[in-house]
């Protein structure tokens, strides 16, 4: 047992003993060992400027312009027509107005107008039919104080009968020519029995009846026998008008 014991010891050796290695573990990293950072030194960089070529000049040839020689050759003025001028078409002139405004201006205008016609048929109407009727013109300034008329008789026949006032005695002299001499009708000896029988037909008062004193007379018939007699009254400052119309046939 001991010369086993012998032979199964080993010589000592100088080599170093190699420790087992550690075995690797999954998922697991080997530490590593802390390097400190190097410091480096910074070196200065250099700019770089690129070099700029001079620009080369380009000389541009002009071109050659050849300039020929032109003959004018004098022709006859011939005379010049005259130029017809064109017709001006004026345009009417709005003045700048707005439409209300115009619109304004039309409705004054229109009632302007419609004023005057109004006027016409109320008064100037009334005076023209002695106008047409007898050829007399009674003026506008004559004011109409009274009016009758009679209904027509069995024959047809009818009578009129007014009375106007007046301011200024120049405009009625105009009216025609006034006499003072009572003269006869186609039925009465006198204007004064023609005046009366008339009135008395359409039943006037006796203070809406001329006086007959100092007063004008003026006449007239026509072709169909048809009356006027006016009786102006200076004093007074009134004019009478008496009609007799005939039927007409």
């Amino acid at each position: 047992m001991a010369e086993e014991e012998k032979k199964t010891k080993k010589k000592p050796t100088n080599r170093p003993v190699k420790k087992p290695a550690a075995k690797a573990t999954k998922g697991v990293k080997a530490p590593t060992k802390k390097t400190t950072p190097k410091t480096v030194e910074k070196k200065p960089v250099k700019k770089v400027i690129p070099k700029v070529e001079p620009k080369k000049e380009v000389k541009v040839e002009e071109p050659k312009v050849e300039v020929k020689k032109v003959e004018v050759r004098e022709e006859p003025i011939k005379k010049e027509e005259p130029i017809k001028q064109e017709k001006k078409t004026t345009k009417k002139a709005t003045f700048g107005l707005t439409k209300r405004e115009k619109l304004l201006i039309g409705l004054v205008i229109l009632t302007i107008v419609a004023t005057g016609i109004m006027y016409y048929v109320m008064f100037g109407a009334k005076y023209y039919q002695y106008k047409a009727s007898w050829g007399i013109h009674l003026p506008e300034s004559l004011e109409e104080v009274y009016s009758v008329k009679s209904k027509k008789d069995e024959f047809g026949d009818y009578n009129t009968y007014h009375i106007f006032k007046y301011e200024n005695e120049d405009d009625v002299k105009k009216i025609v020519n006034w006499t003072a001499m009572d003269s006869e009708t186609i039925q009465y000896k006198s204007y004064k029995e023609a005046t009366n029988e008339w009135l008395n037909v359409l039943g006037v008062e006796e203070q809406n009846r001329p006086t007959f004193i100092n007063v004008e007379y003026w006449y007239k018939n026509d072709a169909k026998s048809d009356e006027i007699i006016m009786i102006k009254d200076s004093k007074n400052k009134k004019i009478y008008l008496l009609e007799y119309f005939l039927k007409d046939e």
